[in-house]
């Protein structure tokens, strides 16, 4: 009897437990972790104490009755052990399963935060809610290299996949697989000693455009996205049109959020390339990574308007990414085995370049992209104003190298036909550094948003060749925050720490003394902090607000009353329901809820938009739709919404800038042409004819 009274007691005790956290829930919105203070020291009013006694008579009472009642028909529920096997397996399924947070177990939950806070890093308790605003770094890195005009200057920046210093620079062993690069490398300013931060070209988007902390699961997977600075907003708020160019599925590593928010003029991924262009060929599964590098710089050509505004477009290539599936693949192969076999490589040199041969060839043809893309770009006006970045995006596992520091080093070059001089920069740079160097720079000459804080994680560029020493870097893993730190002039591990050489080498290996051990613990416990509490940039240094804001806490308990899973699609059709029975208020938030799980469901986006017009909003409706119609340049339903927009608004004017894209993006488009000529806009054949000849197309010519 003593083992069933144990599990009786124990079992009440969980229940009363739930019953407890659950209330707190309730009246708080907020799933209980380690505030035990707040749950357990609360005064609770008398009905929940009333509920906790008779639940518990109840629930004693039941279980004895129905205990006594069943010993008669022990040896029939003695065969049934079994059964008893399949719902302990439907038990611990429901504790692996994912669940919303009205119906999560709090015990369950209670417990792993204490895990986690038990094993994990150390807590930020300092009294600054912002620990990582700090005064701004205004040194010019550029200043002296580049002859700036009056006006600010184009950006195009390009994060080439897995490309890494073994394959850029004099003293490369592979550097004849990118011999175009190596040309302009030496046309351009170049740092060969470039860290970089980030282990995959997912973080290295962030690293890049805001010099942002990645924590333990990347930055564009927390939920919600913090608050923020990146190039984008401080851009397109200097005046600046801001274009996203991917080839691939930019909602899979979470970008597609972050460049919504940030309001980037032009989101380019998969789902914008028309009918005439082809993708790469799929993997074994079936599954195709998307466009290839020459076709994303080919349709980035041919409908570029050059209207006089900057541009900043950031370019992310996927060709040289596993499984390598780029086109003319076998002949690339043969063109790289050629090159190998010429070149004077010792044996172990040999032996990597064998294990990967995919990725030479992949390069070769990344090479042969950039040679067509900057051939083509020369012959645009905008060239001769014009800043190129070219940097990789991180060393692939599979590259072996002949050390430590080497195996994160990527090319970083600046190329520009306002460049002063030229020349290689032997300084320790890391990824991280890009961001505010370029606004740094900018700054000095042109009007900027930036105030006088910033979070970067860096302060730039370091004029005088050396990092400060009271601001560690991290050097990220794939998965699970920093292994390593650059902290100063040192590289600094948990245990040991070696200082770095001018030419991105590691000295002998000394323990790591107790007061760097503590600066990085204190940095890992204010990233964690500034991640999960949205703070890592005040409120009103925010450049956009949110467009579509986030169910709160209280809104997002009747959301989990009517939906609970994932078929999004099923719950458009009910706040589709909703608004047209008059259910506007709500039809809103179950889109806003679609639209925070799922940014890319265009149908909730456009329902929204019109609801907002059909109460009259129209400038929220018209923000909303002009998102939808660049996200989703293919799809007619955008662009319908849009125009309906702009004559209830009495803007129809605008519909003028939207017939060159239509004509351009849509084979066919019935369904708009009676809209477009609503609004004043012929949409006859020799109309579009002269509409087309106004452009100037740039065709990329790949060999």
């Amino acid at each position: 009897g003593f083992g069933f009274r144990v599990c009786v007691v124990l079992l009440m005790a969980l229940l009363f437990n739930e019953l407890l956290l659950t209330e707190y829930y309730l009246q708080e919105y907020v799933l209980p972790g380690l505030e035990l203070s707040g749950i357990y020291g609360r005064q609770n009013a008398a009905e929940l104490l009333t509920v906790l006694l008779v639940g518990g008579i109840v629930l004693v009472t039941t279980y004895r009755m129905v205990y006594q009642r069943s010993k008669k028909f022990y040896r029939i529920i003695g065969k049934m052990f079994p059964v008893t096997l399949i719902l302990l397996s439907l038990f611990l399924a429901t504790l692996l399963s994912e669940k919303r947070p009205v119906n999560v177990n709090k015990n369950q939950y209670l417990i792993s935060e204490v895990y986690r806070k038990w094993v994990g890093t150390e807590t930020y308790t300092g009294a600054d809610p912002y620990p990582l605003w700090r005064k701004r770094n205004t040194e010019d890195p550029f200043g002296k290299y580049i002859q700036w005009t009056e006006e600010p200057p184009n950006i195009v920046m390009i994060a080439v996949e897995g490309l890494n210093s073994s394959f850029v620079g004099e003293n490369a062993p592979y550097s004849a697989f990118m011999p175009y690069l190596n040309t302009l490398r030496e046309e351009s300013l170049y740092w060969p000693n470039t860290i970089a931060n980030a282990a995959t070209s997912e973080q290295a988007f962030t690293v890049l455009t805001g010099s942002l902390p990645q924590g333990t699961k990347g930055f564009s997977h927390q939920e919600p996205l913090p608050n923020r600075w990146t190039l984008f907003s401080l851009l397109k708020k200097s005046g600046y049109r801001t274009s996203f160019q991917y080839g691939g599925n930019a909602a899979l590593p979470g970008w597609d959020r972050l460049v919504y928010e940030e309001r980037v003029d032009e989101i380019i991924d998969q789902k914008a390339f028309g009918s005439s262009y082809i993708k790469q060929e799929s993997d074994a599964a079936g599954i195709s990574l998307g466009y290839p590098d020459h076709l994303l710089y080919d349709r980035y050509l041919r409908s570029r308007v050059e209207d006089g505004q900057p541009d900043f477009d950031y370019f992310q290539t996927i060709s040289s990414r596993a499984p390598f599936n780029y086109p003319q693949k076998e002949e690339f192969l043969e063109r790289a085995e050629e090159i190998s076999s010429r070149l004077q490589l010792t044996s172990r040199e040999r032996r990597v370049l064998r294990k990967n041969d995919e990725l030479a060839g992949a390069l070769l043809y990344a090479d042969q992209s950039l040679r067509s893309f900057f051939q083509a770009y020369r012959q645009r006006e905008a060239f001769g104003k014009t800043i190129f970045v070219l940097i990789g995006t991180h060393h692939p596992n599979s590259l072996a190298t002949s050390g430590e520091l080497q195996s994160r080093t990527v090319p970083m070059i600046i190329y520009s036909p306002l460049l002063s001089q030229t020349g290689e920069m032997q300084e320790i740079t890391t990824q991280l550094d890009l961001a505010p160097a370029i606004l740094n720079s900018l700054s000095h000459r042109y009007e900027m948003p930036a105030s006088e804080k910033a979070a970067w994680l860096s302060v730039g560029i370091p004029v005088n060749g050396k990092h400060p020493a009271d601001r560690p870097l991290p050097v990220y893993k794939a998965r699970g925050g920093a292994y390593a730190w650059i902290v100063g002039d040192a590289w600094v591990e948990r245990k040991r720490m070696r200082a770095i050489t001018g030419k991105a080498t590691l000295m002998e290996a000394t323990n790591t003394p107790k007061e760097l051990k503590d600066l990085i613990s204190g940095f890992e416990a204010r990233e964690s902090y500034v991640l999960e509490n949205n703070s890592l940039i005040p409120n009103e240094a925010v450049m956009y607000e949110k467009l579509i804001l986030p169910p709160s806490k209280t809104e997002l308990v009747w959301i989990h009353s009517v939906f609970n899973g994932r078929d999004y699609d099923g719950a458009y059709e009910t706040a589709r329901e909703l608004a047209f029975s008059g259910q506007r208020d709500r039809a809103k938030l179950l889109c806003r809820y679609i639209l925070m799980q799922v940014p890319g469901h265009v149908d909730s986006e456009i329902l929204l938009g019109r609801i907002h017009a059909w109460e009259k909003e129209y400038d929220l409706a018209i923000e909303i739709l002009e998102q939808v119609v660049q996200k989703h340049p293919v799809y007619e339903d955008g662009y319908a919404a849009l125009l309906d927009v702009y004559f209830w608004s009495g803007q129809s004017e605008k519909a003028q800038f939207l017939w060159p894209v239509i004509r351009e993006q849509l084979k066919s488009h019935p369904a708009l042409e009676g809209k477009l000529r609503r609004a004043g806009i012929q949409t006859d054949t020799a109309a579009a004819n002269n509409m087309s000849m106004s452009r100037q197309i740039v065709q990329i010519h790949f060999e």
